[in-house]
């Protein structure tokens, strides 16, 4: 198997598996609509669906946002950091804008660019 053909069997992987989501979620919400207060035997009850759509997930994570303003307009450039919960920093971008334009450039962890943004971003993470 090539490595083409490797890319678009994982593509058709993740399709589906959105696909697949969608139709599952579609239906608890539709469950969840049609769902009575008293639990009769005809309808699911509120509680059986509630669980049944907080039971989906494996997890639940939340995570934080830092958007630092370098410069503004004509051109502007960002520094976006993704912080877990225990405000560790999980991924870092430098981001352009000019005029409709709009880059995205990852920061690599093990690159030496890390060490420089991640120690910038850290003056700005208040706990």
């Amino acid at each position: 198997m090539s490595k083409f053909e490797i890319v678009d069997a994982n593509l058709n992987n993740a399709v589906d598996s959105y696909k697949n989501s969608s139709v599952i979620l579609k239906e608890l919400f539709d469950k969840l609509d049609n769902a009575s207060d008293c639990g009769d035997d005809e309808d699911d009850s509120l509680d059986e669906v509630y669980d049944e759509l907080l039971g989906y997930p494996l997890c639940v994570d939340e995570y934080r946002i830092i958007d630092i303003c370098i410069s503004t307009g004509g051109p502007a450039t960002h520094i976006e950091a993704k912080l877990d919960g225990n405000n560790s920093i999980l991924s870092l971008s430098f981001i352009f804008y000019d005029w409709g334009y709009r880059k995205h450039f990852d920061i690599d962890s093990y690159s030496p660019d890390w060490d420089i943004y991640s120690r910038f971003v850290e003056m700005f993470i208040i706990e």
